[in-house]
């Protein structure tokens, strides 16, 4: 009646969908991510539906497995104040009815004011027991749950900590099983925290109702009951439908998502070929169906509420009409009638409610079970088994070891691997890349074992060892050191508890980090790792090294440790390792040849094997692999990292500019660094820089955005205000008919009353049938239209976005299809649902204010003045029924750290034995989280037990004033009790709005994301109107001292000072190894990037001046993978030019090598190449691109080593429509590695660490035998070397 959402036209009403959030839905395990290939085929959807099997749960009673009992006290107790909770509402009405029945009451005044007096009390004192009750049950279920859970983790997390690694290949090393496994317990506390105790509490209410209606009147409630299957048949097709037009919806979506993700995904060939319109339409054509179903559910939804609502009301007329027989023939009293009424709505809406939270028991289970799963995996051998060395001297041996990992078992790793490591002697291991060596640290750190042979330590087999003292022989320093999320005295005494400070402070001296961690304000107790201070690689490495350093090992596991370093920082990190390596057995793995010239012994690995082994001389005479491997490194001269701060690239720019052109470079830099320093080092200036240029959209704004839409939205609000205003009418009448029970001039009166009123409340059913249909049909066309407005805004502010912008991990196209998805759906939320239900409640509060104030306006402020302290209330109850163990999932984040740490840096933590650490760490933080929760649930229960408190006390003192208006004779008895119904009727309407408001402000906050897309202005403008736009371009091509780097790497300089002319007409060839810069040229030329400084000329002039629409129609361009939209042949080729013939269409495919084997097809140029072009080869795919840039007759051709993955059997026919191109007088800039393909062109640039080293004929440059270009073009040269550093997709 109060305080709750009655049904049947009585309660307020969710249109289309109010909470538009995706729901929070555990995720499998291995499945985290969408991709394209996630999108199933039109004609796979039958198949599929077929094979849907249910996931599999584990039995309700097994979600309190971990359960002990003091939690059984706790379920028990609060289960017990669930029940008096719950069936707080049924003794209320009780009480409602005995009000009711005041109505016969004769006597005076004074006694009548006693009566109602009393009454009121005994309402106070039920708002007792419900504020008692209510405290208890959430404080309870939040203990338990919370007692419950914390075992579930700590069980988790002793299982992680005792398997082996080939259970990590299994699940992952990157922390995402945490984060999953994490969010199935938080599952799992939701249902034990908040939906037991909810359905408990529903239930009784709906018992409680039950036994009320039955007790008062059996034959009411017969009566509801029998019309009871009715309501629901209507709800329940509506909802048939709905789930028929929902997947239809689903698919539609779907499709949507393919469009935009293929755009997305295909960025830089879209931006290639200018083809952004066309992107535009495909999508907002895509979108045209999601708009239909959207419309036709919020019709549907319409339909099925209104004759559900409308079936209600006259459900509630049949009710009140027998009960007039029931009165007339004296079988029942009037307030017997309608208590029974009114119970029945109760207990209809208690097992409603106690119904929604089977999907949340069923989502339990089925976390609960993949949880369990993965907690009955069989722990490793124990760590204390096996044998230890008296004294260890540190001789390693592998001696015939095979050994392939347990997760690639067809794949070997090493192969009969023969190595002999002397004690206390160094030996570094040098190959090239997928050689094996890397293989070896797992092995000697055993974290696994051979497959065959043996691994020895002093001639005894590793084996045979005891596990954990081994490891604590073996100091371990990899190229990514581990760091947790832990103060830098507990990361250098990672696993080693016993520690004492002096000791750590020693091993930082030796480190050479103890300067910099004193320097710190917080010194050792610096908090670092996820949530502290952001450190350098060579910082990170120095900590890693100290360390290893306090373990005092006999042998040190060096892995590649300064491969990400600068020169400066690597030749500081060098001499810490040369002094932690003497007198120790020591296994170096090195990239780089140069820093292992002065080691022991050098052992060369090739194909699993050791090959070559000797010193730095002996290999070098014996001009063998080794030596080969050398001269690579002398030659290859990879991108340099330069120190962090970028100084050096401020300082390169005044060297290689001058005047406004220096000043404009360093600018640039100084913007870089900013960004370099937000992005990477200082988190909280970076949620700083964030918040400054993110603002929430205003009211006004969003008013604007739904303008298009104002004849709906009037619609809408004519179907919504008649739907509200008619609830506080509906209680009127039920008043009247109430009154009409207790009339004293004769039955015939009474039945004509009786008769009378039940017939409008019937004829009211009609109205609101038709109110409620225009409320949701128009409200749903105005939310689906803004919907798919924002979606088109949102894609197509996407595609003005530069490509740096998608560089960056947060905007790759799984995130931006995921914000397409979502985003859209908040603005609508925030604005038409909302506006809807504020309609809807403002009529309802208007009608029952103008009601009111027309019967009694003392009573009726009296009842407004009890708004804030229901305000208050409603807040409250929203907040338990949405979730209140939402206010400590946030204390849970901190503890997962620990746990993610864990499995990301697992073969660390297993190679320092911190297992147990890391346990007790996680084990002190659930304590903490438990504290933290103890006081939470205190005070949300009191909270929430206070609302509800206010909710009866709120009722009582309108009940007082009622009877203190009729004691003075303001009103009449009959009068007053109607206008006290009204007010209990419409207490939900006047405190809706209030609420609505901190809902909008909290909803506008998820807004920010939308318009900042929306109104981002681009930096590289693609029409500007003052831009050239020449009628032809004669395709001169001039660098000019451009130096550049990628924005999400500013601190590898990919080009240096680099210089070039290509003339027009002029064929130029580019080649280097992979990361040398080459690919980076062709970027520039489409601008996909500016450079940092320096110019690029085209035809004389800077790109930067020309249309950026006009520059981009001048170049043709393929790229190194060739892009196939899921379209037709035709429309690919056609991509390039629109509107085409037929005849160019096939010229150009001729032209390609193209036109055979497309003509070949069933469906010739309208087959269909699928997904990616799944259905084409390599080489079909290649000859297609191919096609495209002969139909777009671009004056400049870019082809970035467009035959580098083609199949052997299509080189040919590839070649021979490459030969065309070349030919073709047109400007052309290759980027190729096959000699063969250079011999075609006119010049040949050899581009080696970001700057062009060589330059000439393919003959002339083959004939400087030492020279780069020769050493490239020799079999096997490059085979297996990798760039030091690697910026973004160069």
């Amino acid at each position: 009646m109060f305080g709750w959402t009655p049904p049947h036209g009585v309660g307020p009403l969710t249109p289309v969908s109010e909470n538009s959030e995706v729901p929070d839905s555990p995720l499998p395990y291995l499945d985290t991510t969408t991709s394209r290939r996630n999108f199933p085929e039109k004609n796979d959807d039958i198949e599929e539906e077929d094979e849907v099997i249910p996931p599999s749960a584990v039995p309700f009673t097994a979600l309190f497995a971990c359960a002990d009992g003091f939690d059984w006290i706790l379920i028990a107790v609060g289960s017990l104040a669930a029940v008096v909770h719950g069936a707080s509402l049924a003794v209320y009405l009780h009480l409602f009815g005995k009000i009711i029945h005041l109505l016969s009451f004769h006597s005076n005044a004074d006694e009548l004011f006693n009566h109602f007096s009393q009454h009121a009390l005994y309402i106070v004192y039920i708002g007792l027991a419900v504020f008692a009750a209510g405290w208890i049950e959430v404080w309870c279920w939040i203990l338990t749950a919370e007692r419950q859970t914390a075992v579930i983790r700590t069980k988790y997390v002793q299982v992680i900590l005792n398997q082996n690694m080939s259970f990590f290949d299994a699940y992952g090393h990157n922390g995402d099983i945490v984060s999953q496994v994490l969010t199935d317990v938080q599952v799992i506390h939701c249902v034990l925290g908040e939906k037991v105790g909810n359905y408990v509490h529903n239930i009784a209410t709906f018992l409680g109702g039950l036994v009320i209606a039955f007790v008062n009147c059996w034959q009411i409630a017969l009566v509801a009951l029998a019309t009871g299957p009715i309501i629901v048949a209507a709800g329940a097709l509506s909802d048939i439908y709905l789930h028929k037009f929902a997947e239809s919806l689903q698919d539609a979506y779907v499709d949507a998502a393919r469009v935009a993700e293929e755009a997305l995904s295909n960025i830089r060939t879209l931006y290639a070929f200018t083809n952004e319109a066309l992107a535009k339409y495909s999508y907002a054509s895509s979108l045209h169906d999601t708009l239909k179903y959207g419309i036709i559910i919020s019709l549907v939804q319409g339909l099925g509420l209104g004759f559900t609502y409308g079936l209600g009301m006259c459900s509630c007329a049949l009710q009140l009409w027998v009960g007039g027989f029931l009165v007339t023939n004296g079988k029942s009293s009037g307030a017997e009638i309608v208590t029974a009424v009114f119970a029945m709505i109760l207990s209809g809406l208690g097992m409603n409610q106690a119904w929604a939270n089977l999907y949340s028991f069923e989502q339990g289970r089925i976390a609960a079970y993949r949880l369990y799963g993965v907690t009955r995996h069989s722990a490793s051998a124990a760590a204390s088994d096996g044998n230890t060395l008296v004294s260890v001297q540190g001789k390693i041996e592998f001696r015939n070891v095979y050994f392939s990992y347990p997760s690639c078992p067809v794949d070997p790793i090493l192969s009969g691997f023969y190595l002999t490591v002397p004690a206390k002697k160094t030996v570094a291991l040098v190959g090239r890349s997928g050689s094996g060596k890397s293989s070896l640290i797992p092995l000697l750190e055993r974290h696994y074992d051979p497959t065959l042979g043996e691994v020895l330590l002093d001639g005894v087999n590793t084996k045979s060892l005891k596990l954990e003292w081994f490891r604590r022989q073996i100091g371990l320093v990899t190229q990514e050191p581990a760091l947790t999320c832990l103060s830098i005295t507990d990361n250098i005494a990672y696993g080693r508890p016993n520690i004492t400070f002096k000791q750590i402070e020693e091993a930082a001296k030796i480190a050479h980090v103890h300067a910099f961690i004193n320097s710190l304000e917080n010194g050792y107790e610096t908090q670092v790792g996820k949530v502290g201070l952001e450190l350098t690689d060579e910082q990170k490495i120095k900590i890693s090294v100290a360390r290893a350093v306090l373990l005092n090992p006999s042998i040190i596991l060096l892995d590649e440790v300064t491969s990400k370093l600068d020169l400066e920082a690597e030749k500081s990190v060098q001499e810490v390792l040369r002094i932690i390596m003497l007198g120790r057995s020591t296994i170096m793995i090195a990239r780089k040849l140069s820093l292992v010239k002065y080691v022991d012994l050098i052992a060369v690995m090739e194909g699993g094997q050791c090959v070559e082994m000797g010193t730095h001389d002996e290999l070098i005479s014996a001009h063998g692999l080794y030596s080969e491997i050398l001269r690579c490194e002398e030659v290859v001269k990879l991108p340099v990292k330069l120190p962090s701060g970028n100084h050096n690239v401020m300082e390169l720019k005044a060297e290689n500019d001058s005047g406004n052109k220096t000043a404009l470079a360093m600018e640039k830099v100084d913007s870089l660094e900013m960004r370099s320093t937000a992005d990477h080092k200082d988190p909280q200036l970076k949620d700083k820089y964030k918040s400054k240029h993110q603002t929430s959209p205003s009211l006004g704004r969003l008013v604007k955005l739904n303008l298009p839409e104002w004849l709906y939205a009037v619609l809408g609000s004519l179907g919504a205000s008649i739907f509200g205003s008619f609830r506080p009418i509906l209680a009127y009448v039920v008043g009247l008919i109430v009154t009409a029970y207790y009339r004293v001039d004769g039955s015939h009166n009474i039945k004509f009353d009786v008769n009378k009123w039940c017939l409008i409340i019937s004829c009211m059913a009609i109205v609101i049938l038709v109110a409620t249909v225009l409320q949701h049909f128009y409200f749903g066309i105005m939310g689906e239209k803004m919907t798919e407005r924002v979606r088109r805004m949102m894609f197509s502010a996407m595609l003005q976005r530069d490509v740096g912008w998608f560089d960056k991990d947060e905007n790759g196209s799984d995130n931006l299809l995921m914000n397409l998805a979502n985003d859209a759906t908040y603005v609508c939320a925030a604005f038409s649902n909302r506006l809807s239900i504020l309609v809807q409640d403002f009529c309802a509060a208007f009608a029952a204010i103008i009601i009111g104030f027309s019967l009694e306006w003392r009573l009726a402020l009296v009842a407004l003045a009890t708004i804030p302290f229901l305000t208050v209330s409603a807040a409250a109850q929203r907040t338990w029924l949405s979730g209140f163990s939402r206010g400590i999932e946030e204390l849970h984040k901190q503890a997962s750290l620990v746990l993610e740490d864990v499995v990301r840096n697992i073969s660390t933590v297993m190679a320092y034995c911190a297992g147990n650490e890391a346990s007790r760490l996680y084990s002190l933080y659930l304590k903490k989280v438990y504290r933290r929760a103890f006081l939470h649930g205190m005070s949300i229960g009191f909270v929430f037990g206070f609302s509800r408190f206010l909710l009866f006390a709120c009722n009582a003192v309108l009940l007082w004033y009622t009877a203190v208006s009729v004691r003075n004779g303001y009103i009449d008895l009959p009068t007053a009790l109607r206008e006290y119904i009204v007010f209990s009727f419409a207490t939900f309407s006047l405190v809706e709005p209030f609420g609505l408001a901190v809902k909008f402000h909290k909803k506008r906050k998820n807004l920010v994301r939308v318009f900042d897309i929306i109104d981002h202005v681009p930096k590289i403008g693609l029409d500007e109107s003052s831009a050239l736009k020449p009628v032809t371009a004669c395709g001169t091509i001039e660098f000019k001292n451009v130096n550049f780097c990628y924005p999400t790497s500013p601190e590898i300089m990919v080009l240096r000072d680099f210089s070039v002319k290509v003339d027009g007409g002029h064929t130029v060839g580019v080649v280097g190894v992979s990361g040398s810069g080459k690919s980076t040229l062709l970027s520039l030329i489409l601008r996909f990037y500016d450079p940092v400084s320096g110019q690029i000329l085209l035809d004389g002039k800077d790109l930067k001046h020309f249309n950026l629409r006009w520059l981009r129609n001048q170049l043709g361009f393929v790229q190194q993978e060739p892009v196939i939209f899921s379209t037709t042949i035709r429309e690919n080729i056609i991509y390039a030019r629109r509107h085409a013939s037929e005849t160019e269409i096939r010229d150009a495919a001729r032209i390609a090598n193209a036109h055979h084997f497309i003509s070949s097809l069933p469906q010739g140029y309208d087959t269909r190449v699928g997904p990616d072009g799944v259905d084409l080869t390599p080489g079909q795919k290649l000859r297609i691109a191919i096609a495209r840039v002969v139909l777009k007759n671009a004056p400049i051709l870019l082809l970035d080593e467009a035959d580098s993955t083609i199949e052997h059997e299509s080189r040919r026919v590839v070649q021979e429509a490459l030969d065309t191109l070349l030919i073709g007088g047109k400007t052309t800039i290759l980027v190729a590695r096959r000699a063969s393909m250079m011999r075609r062109v006119d010049k040949i640039l050899v581009v080696n660490g970001g700057q062009i080293v060589e330059q000439g004929t393919h003959d002339s440059l083959a004939a400087i035998k030492d020279g780069v270009y020769a050493k490239l073009t020799q079999p096997h040269f490059v085979k297996g070397l990798r760039p030091h550093f690697l910026g973004s997709r160069r």
